[in-house]
């Protein structure tokens, strides 16, 4: 991302690497689905020769992609938290075999309160969902906008989850779109179960709501 400041080639990289994984081999069954990254070699096959390669390479550069968002900092956009995770996990293992729960232990030392989805001050959830199993989740959004004094409005609506179990969470960004392509990140809202309700208060009104704007998660995004 810093070789390219505006994140295109980036982005195109990401697009395509979606398309790798949600693509079907044989019986119509997605690569994604074929097992999870834990697995590794035991992931080859003769029905799915490129099932290996998609998910580990794929999928293992989304759960990073996905790891560096959610150690961002969602108001100055700092990443230095997850630079520094890298930057301990490289030298700590160099020369060196990594295993899952060694990332998982370096990313729980380095991680935001933000994140603690459990209470529990793990990532026990985040390498459940991504990590030991598999499955991409689909988002739909649907809201509406109310007007209040002084210009002002309310934005409430709900985030219907799909594709995944009920159990399944995950932090997802909500954007406002506004004339000559003015885009606010409104905040991030911890979707989980089916439906999670969510609402926010505006100085002027927007043209629209959507999600995940800038792609960091590996979902389906619809609104409805």
């Amino acid at each position: 991302m810093s070789k390219y400041p505006d994140g295109r080639q980036f982005q195109e990289v990401m697009r395509l690497s979606k398309e790798k994984l949600q693509s079907q081999g044989q019986n119509h069954l997605r690569l994604e689905n074929i097992g999870s990254v834990w697995l590794g070699f035991r992931l080859r096959s003769s029905k799915f020769p490129d099932g290996y390669t998609t998910v580990i390479y794929e999928k293992g550069a989304w759960i990073f992609h996905m790891l560096r968002y959610l150690f961002q900092d969602p108001i100055t956009g700092s990443e230095v938290r997850f630079q520094n995770f890298l930057k301990e996990l490289m030298e700590s293992f160099a020369g060196r075999l990594l295993s899952t729960e060694d990332l998982r232990r370096f990313a729980e030392k380095h991680m935001p309160k933000a994140i603690d989805l459990e209470g529990n001050r793990t990532l026990d959830w985040f390498f459940e969902e991504w990590v030991y199993d598999s499955g991409i989740p689909t988002y739909r959004i649907s809201y509406s906008i109310a007007p209040l004094k002084e210009g002002r409005c309310l934005v409430k609506g709900k985030i219907l989850q799909e594709d995944v179990p009920e159990s399944f969470a995950m932090p997802v960004e909500v954007f406002a779109h506004f004339p000559a392509e003015k885009v606010v990140k409104l905040g991030r809202v911890d979707v989980s179960g089916k439906e999670t309700i969510f609402r926010f208060t505006l100085a002027t009104k927007p043209q629209r709501i959507s999600l995940d704007r800038n792609n960091q998660i590996l979902c389906n995004n619809k609104t409805l």
